[in-house]
Formats: C-alpha cells, sequence, structure tokens
C-alpha cells in the first residue's frame, strides 16, 4: 500500500511538471510570434540555412519588415533589401539557402543573375552574370570606370577567369562599387564621367533586356 502511493505520488509529480513544462513552451511560443518577426523567422522554422554570416537574431532584425524587391528565373532567386540599412540579401528557392550579397567581404559568388542595386548613401553594388560578359563587349567601359578603378579591373578580370575555370558555368561577378561621390568624379576628365555614365546606361538597357 505504502509503495502504491509512492507510485501515485511520482505519476501525479511527473505529470505536473509535464503540463507546466507544456504550458511554459506554449507561453513561449506565443512570445515568439506574438513578436514583430522578419523573412528569417519564418525561413529557420522551414529548414533554411543561414550563409549569411549575420547570427540569426540580428538577421531576423535587419528583415523585419523587408521588401522584396525582385524575382529572378523560374523564381529560384528572391532579393530581398533590408528597411533598415538597405543591405540585399538573396533567398535561394531552390537549395532553401539565404545569402548576403553586397558584403565587402563576398566578392564572388555562383549565384546566377544579374542585379543593379543603388542604396540611401548612392553607393552602387553591380551584379553581372559573367557568362554575358564573355560573350559581349558592350560592358567593357563600364569597367574601366573610376567607379571599378580602385578595385583593380586586372584582378577582377584573373579572377574570374579562375573562378570560370573552376566551376566550368555562369558565375555571379559582384562588384561593390565605389560611392559615386564628387571625389571619384573629381579624378576623370570629361571623357571618362560622360563614359562613366554611357556605361551605367548600358547596363541598365542589358538588365531591361535580360527583364532583371
Amino acid at each position: 500500500m505504502h509503495e502504491m502511493k509512492h507510485f501515485l505520488i511520482l505519476v501525479i509529480g511527473l505529470l505536473i511538471s509535464i503540463t507546466a513544462t507544456a504550458e511554459s513552451l506554449g507561453q513561449f511560443e506565443e512570445d515568439i510570434t506574438g513578436f514583430p518577426q522578419g523573412v528569417w523567422f519564418y525561413k529557420e522554422k522551414a529548414g533554411w540555412k543561414n550563409e549569411t554570416g549575420y547570427k540569426k537574431e540580428y538577421l531576423n532584425s535587419l528583415l523585419y519588415k523587408a521588401e522584396e524587391i525582385a524575382n529572378y528565373p523560374g523564381n529560384r532567386y528572391t532579393i530581398y533589401r533590408s528597411k533598415n540599412s538597405s543591405i540585399i540579401f538573396v533567398a535561394d528557392n531552390e537549395t532553401r539557402t539565404f545569402y548576403l550579397l553586397n558584403n565587402k567581404d563576398a566578392l564572388w559568388s555562383d549565384i546566377q543573375i544579374g542585379y543593379w542595386a543603388e542604396n540611401k548613401n548612392s553607393c552602387h553594388y553591380v551584379f553581372v552574370d559573367t557568362q554575358y560578359l564573355a560573350q559581349s563587349n558592350e560592358l567593357d567601359e563600364f569597367f574601366r570606370t573610376g567607379v571599378l578603378d580602385t578595385h583593380g579591373v586586372g584582378e577582377s578580370d584573373r579572377k574570374v577567369k579562375e573562378i570560370r575555370q573552376k566551376h566550368k558555368t555562369h558565375v555571379l561577378l559582384r562588384l561593390p562599387a565605389q560611392c559615386v561621390n564628387d571625389a571619384i568624379l573629381s579624378r576623370m576628365n570629361k571623357s571618362e564621367r560622360r563614359d562613366l555614365m554611357k556605361a551605367q546606361e548600358d547596363f541598365k538597357q542589358y538588365l531591361a533586356r535580360m527583364e532583371l
């Protein structure tokens, strides 16, 4: 009889513990869903991988009310801009991976898209399908402008060749261009400035033709 009472006490205690745990978990879930969440919160719950280099809490705060600004062929890629900081992200819907695009430490990517973005500081970030560049001289002037000079065109050319030899496929060349500010423009002569403007317009027309 004593052993039965002891067993019942253990069972009741266990049930109370389970109930309390369930209630606390339910409250935790409610707290999470009740707080304004960003894009990453939902992608993480769906099993996505975070390759941005940011911790998930910070990433989620950046992507709170993020603006979806583009979709690419077959809806494979979705581009997001953080409204808090104008940081640009790409979601690879096929591999379920989330990337940071305008990160100074990530110049190269094998994402096969092209994109031109301008943030609030008038800094330009350029994403170009290098297979297109290998087949056309149309954008040569763009890559000889002062915007890219600070990053070294020779180094860019060499790197593209290395990547293309390694991957044997389309490669996205990411160019984190300097801000087109007075300091850069002042180093250009009139002809160079004219070439810069023309090259930027050529690039926008290229994106329009590619429906990007």
